[in-house]
């Protein structure tokens, strides 16, 4: 095994976590919660929804994402597009003899190992090469957490996006000061208009509970893109109470201390948010979106105070640091 990365399913990470962040930091020894930084945002890109799945909502795109494992976990990111199978398949060669992991990534439709419904953008590792057969070994511990599987190598040229070229340049070196100040210029990127997007989703699901096929909807309720955004925001506010976890567990600061328990109540609340609009769904008893819609707008509040306290927490960190 060229690259010795076996796949794991970690639980509450999307498939670039999942695959590439979570397990790459791990065969680099390199801690990633700092990646997890991004996870408190909040984006409503829905536009006069009359059904649920006409809804668009989510965490964003998180672009910040490959920027902090880079500056502040030491891994580069090399994105490639390459035209040609012989430079495709040597390229990848190059860099597996070089015992660095290569990322590839397509539509999760096409992967001959996904048994999930919905399409989406989806990466996972290759990790070696089997010349004779003519096929790759790849890591995927979202869609095959049970072993490593195989994929033949002009299949996956036919239908891949993007190869990601990794390297460890080792950690870089910032201090604590430093690092909290990159914190807070990422937490600055969130969407300036999340309390308002919440809102709008409460406002969405109002409506759309009036304008729906309820049958239709708990027909698809398990293969729901609606569910598998509300499961995104649920999960995010996990990863980003570990993201916050990460000053205490280096820096044996209680700085983010009283934030930390804070979003614990938060993502207990999305977690129930998501309960009982499969409760609702299956029901069909509105009293349950009526609970969803108070408890969204609780939560819309609850965020908002969290991300004050947070920039004041790390203002007056900083401000500390320059008195001394």
């Amino acid at each position: 095994m060229l690259v010795d990365i076996k796949p794991k399913f970690y639980g509450k990470y999307d498939c670039y976590q999942n695959n590439v962040v979570g397990p790459v930091s791990e065969y680099w020894q390199v801690n990633y919660l700092p990646v997890f930084w991004t996870e408190f945002n909040f984006i409503n890109e829905s536009t006069q929804p009359d059904t649920f799945e006409d809804m668009t909502f989510g965490v964003g795109n998180r672009y910040d994402r490959g920027d902090i494992w880079t500056d502040i976990c030491g891994i580069s990111l090399n994105l490639s597009r390459l035209d040609d199978i012989e430079t495709f398949k040597s390229t990848i060669i190059e860099e597996l003899n070089k015992k660095n992991p290569v990322v590839a990534t397509m539509y999760s439709n096409e992967v001959p190992w996904n048994k999930y419904i919905q399409i989406r953008p989806h990466c996972f590792l290759i990790c070696d090469i089997d010349d004779e057969n003519h096929e790759l070994i790849c890591s995927d511990g979202s869609f095959h957490s049970e072993g490593l599987c195989r994929i033949d190598i002009q299949y996956l040229f036919d239908k891949y996006y993007k190869l990601i070229l990794l390297n460890n340049n080792n950690t870089v070196r910032m201090g604590y000061k430093d690092e909290l100040a990159y914190f807070l210029r990422v937490f600055r990127n969130n969407n300036p208009n999340k309390t308002e997007d919440i809102n709008k989703l409460a406002d969405h699901m109002l409506h759309c509970w009036d304008t729906d096929d309820l049958k239709e909807v708990a027909k698809i309720v398990s293969k729901s893109y609606f569910l598998l955004y509300v499961t995104e925001v649920c999960n995010s506010r996990h990863n980003f109470t570990k993201g916050m976890e990460y000053f205490n567990q280096k820096y044996k600061t209680e700085l983010f201390s009283s934030i930390i328990s804070e979003l614990a109540e938060v993502s207990n609340s999305w977690d129930s948010f998501k309960g009982l609009y499969v409760k609702s769904i299956l029901s069909k008893k509105k009293g349950y979106i009526d609970n969803i819609v108070d408890l969204l707008r609780k939560i819309a509040i609850k965020e908002e105070k969290i991300s004050q306290e947070i920039v004041r927490c790390c203002t007056e960190e900083g401000e500390d640091f320059k008195s001394v």
